[in-house]
């Protein structure tokens, strides 16, 4: 949290803590099923992809992240970037500093956006800018996790499979002499 908006009151901040029991558990929940049907459609088009061209399967996946890691930043980063330079009158690597720091979850508190309106003529669109914010704040964090997910199921196989290869019997015995011959070394 940013810490420039918190509760004062006692009753405010037992609603606080009560409205976050519930609020936060379905904001990852919901967050979680949207990137899983997401990431499920991504996965089946890099499927797809893997059974037209099976040599080329790392540059495959090298290529399909590299594609989704720049559109994220792209979308995510630098053009709310730009946005903020013009609607919060920061510099560009402010801005860009804040959308990382917000984005990571970060959050130090050193810069918060929202606020500039106050006292302008745009000061009647602050609500409205706010709830930009937080729209833009979840819709980026669940391309991330989106992101993550994709990533995470297309290499679990390859992993598994690896894994599985190096732990079984055979493979233990093999390491267990290639350990034995170091120490007596």
């Amino acid at each position: 949290g940013y810490g420039h908006i918190y509760p004062s009151t006692r009753w405010g901040k037992l609603f606080c803590v009560l409205y976050c029991m519930v609020g936060v558990p379905l904001t990852c929940i919901l967050l979680a099923k949207s990137t899983e049907m997401l990431s499920n459609k991504m996965n089946s088009v890099y499927t797809n992809a893997l059974k037209r061209h099976k040599r080329q399967r790392k540059l495959l996946l090298y290529g399909i992240t590299w594609i989704y890691l720049s559109f994220g930043f792209i979308v995510f980063m630098f053009i709310p970037s730009c946005a903020l330079v013009y609607l919060e009158d920061w510099t560009y690597e402010d801005s860009l500093y804040f959308t990382f720091i917000t984005l990571t979850t970060i959050g130090f508190g050193d810069m918060y956006a929202g606020y500039s309106l106050v006292d302008t003529e745009w000061e009647h669109w602050q609500d409205l800018y706010k709830m930009c914010l937080i729209f833009w704040i979840m819709i980026s964090l669940g391309y991330w996790f989106l992101l993550l997910n994709f990533l995470t199921k297309a290499l679990k196989s390859k992993v598994t499979r690896k894994l599985r290869r190096t732990f079984t019997p055979k493979g233990i015995t093999e390491q267990a002499e290639f350990f034995r011959g170091l120490v007596k070394k």
